[in-house]
């Protein structure tokens, strides 16, 4: 595909992404911050690909058979084209390649009820908590979480897992949801006409706290 699209992988991103108008891509939703930000980020390239919706573990069985030009997913997914040469990684959001204003703020969150939270305070705060030490343990002791993440996936042999985690570090080591990257998000969804501008949401309504 990238022979016959011209443009090379190590390409800037702005044509990289150029290079995407008129493809089939796929996602898992319209509604997905992976389509948002890569729809948004062609767009203003110039680019308009063709979005197409599916569970994500159809995705590499479509791409190489050509049914999809390409699919944005996170890790592991997209690293077994990747390493059986069947395909490449194009762009990364993981390592920043998108434009700032279309890149997703948060990879990891907590969502329930208003209701909820208030009721359990204690056990959101703790299941919270669990995004929280993950993004400390991925900057202070990498070697530990990648012997978890091996044993939670004994599928992934050693050379997936060096690329996974070369890649996606980024996103894993996230920092705690703040208003601004809620106002951010809300913003992304406009971008791409997944959430209507008359649709009035306060970010900080939206964050909760444990209370003191």
């Amino acid at each position: 595909m990238a022979d016959r699209l011209g443009v090379s992988p190590t390409a800037p991103v702005a044509e990289r992404l150029k290079a995407l108008d008129g493809l089939a891509i796929a996602s898992t939703n319209r509604a997905s911050n992976l389509t948002t930000a890569y729809a948004g980020s062609a767009d203003a390239a110039g680019a308009t690909p063709r979005f197409t919706y599916m569970a994500i573990a159809a995705m590499t069985a479509a791409l190489e058979s050509g049914a999809v030009d390409g699919f944005v997913a996170t890790a592991p997914i997209w690293t077994g084209p990747v390493l059986n040469g069947s395909g490449l990684l194009w762009i990364s959001a993981p390592k920043g390649e998108l434009p700032p204003q279309f890149t997703p703020a948060a990879s990891a969150v907590v969502a329930v009820m208003r209701g909820f939270a208030e009721a359990n305070p204690g056990l959101v705060a703790a299941v919270a908590a669990v995004n929280e030490d993950l993004s400390r343990a991925v900057e202070e002791r990498p070697e530990e979480v990648k012997a978890a993440v091996a044993k939670l996936f004994p599928a992934l042999d050693a050379e997936t897992l060096d690329l996974v985690f070369a890649m996606e570090t980024r996103a894993m080591a996230a920092k705690p949801l703040t208003v601004e990257a809620i106002a951010h998000e809300i913003e992304l969804l406009q971008l791409n006409g997944v959430l209507s501008d008359d649709v009035d949401l306060d970010p900080a309504a939206l964050l909760w706290s444990e209370p003191s």
